[in-house]
């Protein structure tokens, strides 16, 4: 779903990640090795030098940014089980609670309730949820749950997510 607003989620993602480069402590340096960046303050996220985002408090590891183009949900499935972000092969769609725990009380500057890590292309994300011919999203402008068929295209987005092994953080 494309916006008419003139500022674009693109130019925030751009922005973000200049920020971030020119701001990142030593540790995320190249010549830091394997150790890992630390959390954002209070946020119980970290993000790895690969750029994915490890959330501490339910144990997963998210894609920083969404597929960047609308999908049906059965694109998004196989979308999320075909990617390799970080080296890793077994990403999914998230679970409705898992997608939903990425809402944030305020939203940001684009009116988006998620957090600012992440960068989302459109404000609609597929959920592996689904109920006989329809699947869940998470409407990151409204908070809300909704139902759309599963065949529908041009309106969701796709947001890798997997589970961490016990003790992998």
């Amino acid at each position: 779903m494309q916006s008419s607003h003139p500022f674009s989620f693109r130019r925030l993602a751009a922005f973000l990640l200049a920020l971030a480069a020119a701001l990142l402590p030593p540790c995320l340096s190249a010549a830091a090795g394997n150790r890992q960046p630390p959390p954002v303050a209070g946020s119980g996220f970290t993000i790895r030098p690969d750029g994915v985002i490890v959330d501490h408090r339910r144990h997963l590891m998210w894609a920083s940014t969404d597929n960047g183009g609308d999908l049906n949900w059965f694109e998004a499935v196989a979308y999320c089980a075909n990617a390799t972000t970080g080296g890793y092969t077994d990403w999914r769609l998230p679970t409705p609670t898992e997608l939903a725990s990425l809402l944030t009380e305020q939203p940001n500057g684009d009116g988006v309730y998620i957090n600012a890590l992440f960068r989302l292309t459109d404000f609609l994300l597929w959920t592996s949820d689904e109920h006989a011919c329809k699947a869940t999203c998470v409407n990151f402008l409204t908070k809300e749950r909704q139902r759309f068929p599963k065949s529908r295209s041009g309106i969701a987005r796709a947001l890798p997510v997997r589970s961490l092994p016990a003790g992998a953080e």
